[in-house]
Order: structure tokens, then sequence, then C-alpha cells
């Protein structure tokens, strides 16, 4: 999910609730380098 803000955190406080240690952002950098780790590897050539 993407970071919350301010007013998703006063409107969908459920959605906004994170466990401690969680950080939003840090989760979305890791998902978008290890997708284009697979895609880079999945879609390169092999010649």
């Amino acid at each position: 999910m993407t970071p919350c803000s301010l007013r998703g955190r006063l409107f969908m406080r459920p959605l906004c609730a994170d466990e401690d240690g969680i950080d939003r952002r840090d989760v979305h950098k890791r998902v978008a380098t290890d997708a284009r780790r697979f895609f880079d590897r999945s879609l390169s050539s092999s010649d």
C-alpha cells in the first residue's frame, strides 16, 4: 500500500495502520527493486 496522506490517516485509519517497524516507503522501494531485477533477468536476451 502507498504511504498514507494526512487525509488518509484521518478518514481511512484502518488502512493506514502498520505494525511497528513497517516503513511503507521502504517496502515500495524494495518491491520496485525486486521487480526490476526479475524482469531484467526474465526478459533479457541470452544471445
